[in-house]
């Protein structure tokens, strides 16, 4: 399976879009101007809109290579199994 890198993908455009718009801000201001942000969690803090890591995600086939992941078989250069 041929991996290209994460950021030649749409989704990470659109993140990285996302960090300009928002790179300046304040969590706390992020969290009051839309309380329902994310899950209030100690040590989960999600800055970026879920649908955008969604696709990231989806973009980079991580649900395949998790499966494969927990098979055993390869998924990433240099072809070898992963450890688990």
């Amino acid at each position: 399976m041929a991996i290209s890198p994460s950021r030649q993908r749409p989704a990470y455009a659109a993140l990285a879009e996302h960090h300009t718009k928002i790179e300046d801000r304040h969590v706390r201001e992020l969290f009051a101007a839309d309380p329902n942000r994310a899950p209030r969690r100690p040590g989960c803090i999600l800055i970026a809109p879920n649908d955008l890591l969604v696709q990231l995600a989806a973009q980079c086939d991580l649900e395949e290579r998790r499966v494969m992941m927990l098979a055993g078989k390869p998924t990433t250069f240099p072809a070898r199994s992963s450890l688990n």
